[in-house]
């Protein structure tokens, strides 16, 4: 009579064992692929060494335009500014021929600041007054 339970008991208590160690190695097997998910995810994807384009566009919020970085057909590298009404208001550029200049603009759009470098190396700073016409203040001998 108390063989009939006990062997009853046995057998309730292996499969009890069986599921223990299937849940065991679920949840082991669960920890490795959060883990491996975690490791994989927090590294960070590898910095490329070079980025080329013929043009670069910075828009803000709104999708203006705000900077230019290109180089146009005469081919000369140029970085343009623009305020948020999409008026240019800075230019900084390289000649083909060599030499480089950086413009800057008042809000007519008009010339008030120049200063460049020629391909020889001469210098030269231009300032615009707003009632006369173009003024070299200074320009290297």
């Amino acid at each position: 009579m108390n063989q009939a339970p006990l062997g009853t008991l046995v057998q309730r208590l292996d499969r009890l064992e069986r599921h223990l160690r299937r849940w065991r190695v679920l949840g082991i097997v669960a920890m490795i692929a959060l883990g491996l998910v975690f490791l994989l995810g927090a590294t960070s994807p590898k910095a490329a060494d070079e980025i080329r384009a013929k043009r670069f566009v910075l828009v803000d919020e709104d999708g203006r335009v705000r900077a230019m970085l290109h180089l146009a057909a005469s081919r000369f590298a140029g970085l343009q500014l623009y305020d948020q009404s999409g008026r240019s208001g800075a230019f900084l550029f390289t000649w083909p021929e060599g030499g480089a200049a950086l413009t800057l603009l008042d809000s007519a759009l008009k010339e008030r600041v120049n200063l460049s470098v020629s391909e020889r190396g001469s210098a030269a700073l231009h300032l615009a007054s707003l009632d006369k016409g173009r003024e070299v203040l200074w320009k290297a001998p």
